[in-house]
This record gives C-alpha cells, structure tokens and sequence, in this order.
C-alpha cells in the first residue's frame, strides 16, 4: 500500500509551514549520515527505503531541521543499539520526502516515545519544514495501516491531524503562560504597596 493522502491534505500548501534551511548544515549531516550507514551496514535500518538518500541522512536531516528551529543541540554520536526511541528527550523526530507528509509509528515498537514531531524535507533544495508536534496518545489513537508488509501496521496521523493538534497545543500552553503570568501579577500586587494602579495594568 502506497502512502495514501487523507481528506483535504492534497490541497494543504507547503508555504503554510515553516521553512528551514540546511544548506549550511547539509555537509555534516551527510558525513554523519555516512558514519551510521557504515557502522550500522547489514542492519534493517539502513536499507534504501525513503527518497534518494539512505534512511540515516533523511533522519538525521529531520532532527537538524527541529534544532535548528528549537535552537537545541542534534545528537551526532553513534550507537550501535540506536537511540531508545527519541531524538531529543522524550521526542522523536518523523521525517518524510514525500508532501504531504504522514506520521507514522509501529502498532508494537520497541520504544515509544511521549512525544513524536514531524517534518517534511525537500531533499533537492536541502530545506526542510516543521509540520508539528503530538503526543504518543494523539498517535495511538490515529488510523492503523499498513504502508508495506515488511513493516507491519502502523499508526498514522496525517498532515492537516498534526497540524490541528500541534496548534491545539500551542494555544493550550499560552493560555497556561497568561494564567501564570496573571496569577504572578496578582500575587506582587498584594503583596506591594497599596498605591493606586493605572487602568493600563489591571
């Protein structure tokens, strides 16, 4: 089964997203990416399965991508068991070279992470794009399919899914900033003086 496009993501375009560069990163990327394949050759992972590039370089790209966004470090060194399932702490990276993109996770992986973050990436153009960010819960609760039969089911959550749920997120997480923001306001006004208090701050 080829990776199929849900509902409205067909019309869903790239410029909604964030693009990010990686030319100026493109070269390390592709030596690290060289240094996995050879310690890993032989594995299952790192068969020719995405785009052009070996499965390490489309990865690895991804999580210079989220860095470079976030302002976080990407993890370089190499291990021989993998990386227990998270790119970041408690994050995992999903890259895709096809638009529009699709998250996807084995129905029974070895490691599930809290979190899960897609991006697609223009391997071409050596840019990238966030879609966004959800929840080990969100993923689980997407559609199940089978994509090829040498990977099994998986869960899968579309572009437009993520998007909307990585947005809810977003508003959730400033309503929670401006809760505690008014809760540390109020608390410095009782607290301070009793002077009177310009309309402007209440």
């Amino acid at each position: 089964m080829r990776n199929t496009i849900s509902g409205m993501d067909q019309f869903i375009p790239k410029s909604d997203f964030p693009e990010i560069l990686l030319v100026d990163e493109w070269e390390e990327i592709t030596r690290c990416a060289d240094e996995r394949e050879a310690q890993k050759r032989g594995y299952a992972t790192s068969k020719l399965l995405r785009g052009t590039h070996s499965t390490h370089l489309i990865g690895l790209a991804g999580e210079f991508a989220l860095a470079k966004l976030t302002g976080r470090k990407p993890d370089t060194s190499l291990r021989i068991q993998g990386d227990g399932g998270s790119d970041f702490k408690n994050l995992d990276v999903k890259t895709a070279t096809y638009w529009p993109p699709i998250l996807k996770h084995p129905v029974n992986p070895k490691y599930w992470p809290e979190w899960l973050a897609l991006v697609y990436l223009d391997e071409e153009n050596k840019t990238a794009r966030f879609i966004g960010t959800v929840s080990k819960a969100d993923l689980m609760s997407g559609e199940q399919k089978t994509f090829h039969p040498s990977a099994g089911p998986q869960h899968t959550l579309s572009c437009g899914e993520v998007r909307r749920l990585s947005r809810a997120y977003k508003e959730q997480r400033e309503k929670a900033r401006q809760f505690e923001n008014l809760s540390a306001a109020g608390t410095e006004t009782r607290q301070g003086s009793q002077s009177p208090q310009s309309p402007h701050s209440i």
